[in-house]
């Protein structure tokens, strides 16, 4: 497929990129952010929510940089799945950049980008002729959910794969904009909702993600489940980070990715663990409180009932990890 017209900007510098968007403002002309492209591109070669501008963001020296307590934006995930700091204070982070995709796309794709991904589905990921023949949905060019008939909030999900783990390693975001910047608790930063999706405004860019010190106390594990074992998007996922003392939970985060609009975290599951030994016991409880707490909808390669079910023997696998015990044998399938 043929990317359609649009101007492209390559600003030299943060501050430069920002003053581009205010004229783009002033003149009231639409734009977007180009990162890896490995999304935005994808889209626009589906002719999806096209602008008139695009603002390339890569080799900004503003957006590089990795360390244990912070990774900028324009990071790519190759270097942050082969980064020795990261495997040595945060080895979930650096698996979970190794299993996006393929080394290809791992290769133009970078940690912002992963972060701000577009939401995903059946009905909205398809060629603009598709979309026409089947009358689009509210994402694109309709007023409709197609998914969920009469439904007025886009119910698209949200397929990244880092901010799970981010989210249990306590992570925040800086964003920056004409006017100023801002940092942002990654648990605040997602909506579930598929078209707004986070609390970014459009002009600001997201520049640095943000590890803090007590991160590097968390024992983290993150599974998830997909079609195949390279390229594709999850249909589920899961990250698991527990602060142990001997086989005892002090604290517990449990997020997901995949299952909704945004990637969640799931405190109300995580609570059940406190205080108590981390075991496939344990495991077992918190997977049958997590499968009963989803609502997947129908709108990714896999059905709903058996993404649910998934979510359950992902934590448990997540939880072994960090445990270092068996989990229930499963005659399901996933990473």
């Amino acid at each position: 497929m043929i990317l359609p017209s649009f101007e492209l900007h390559r600003p030299s510098s943060l501050a430069e990129a920002i003053d581009l968007v205010r004229g783009f403002e002033a003149r009231g002309e639409s734009y977007d952010f180009l990162s890896g492209g490995t999304d935005l591109l994808a889209n626009y070669k589906c002719k999806i929510n096209v602008k008139r501008h695009v603002v390339s963001l890569r080799h900004l020296p503003e957006l590089l940089g990795i360390s244990r307590d912070s990774i900028g934006a324009g990071e790519l995930l190759w270097r942050i799945a082969e980064s020795q700091e990261i495997h040595e204070s945060f080895p979930a982070l650096a698996k979970a950049a190794e299993w996006v995709a393929s080394p290809l796309i791992r290769e133009s794709a970078t940690i912002g980008g992963n972060l701000l991904q577009d939401t995903r589905c059946y009905h909205y990921n398809q060629t603009y002729w598709w979309r026409v023949a089947h009358e689009s949905c509210l994402k694109a060019e309709a007023d409709v959910c197609r998914v969920v008939p009469g439904e007025k909030t886009c119910v698209a999900t949200y397929c990244g794969d880092l901010a799970p783990v981010l989210l249990c390693m306590g992570a925040s975001v800086r964003l920056v904009g004409p006017d100023g910047s801002r940092d942002v608790p990654l648990s605040a930063f997602y909506i579930d909702e598929g078209i707004q999706r986070f609390v970014k405004k459009p002009s600001e860019i997201l520049s640095e993600v943000r590890i803090p010190t007590e991160a590097r106390r968390r024992k983290v594990a993150y599974r998830k489940l997909r079609l195949r074992q390279s390229i594709d998007f999850p249909d589920a996922g899961i990250a698991f980070a527990a602060e142990l003392s001997g086989s005892r939970i002090v604290n517990c985060w449990i997020a997901s990715t995949a299952v909704g609009s945004a990637a969640l975290l799931h405190p109300d599951v995580a609570q059940k663990a406190m205080g108590r030994d981390l075991g496939e016991p344990l495991a077992g409880e918190l997977a049958a409180a997590l499968v009963a707490s989803a609502r997947p909808y129908r709108n990714t390669f896999f059905a709903p009932g058996y993404r649910k079910e998934m979510l359950g023997v992902l934590l448990r696998r997540a939880m072994a990890e960090v445990g270092g015990f068996e989990p229930a044998p499963s005659q399901s399938a996933a990473g």
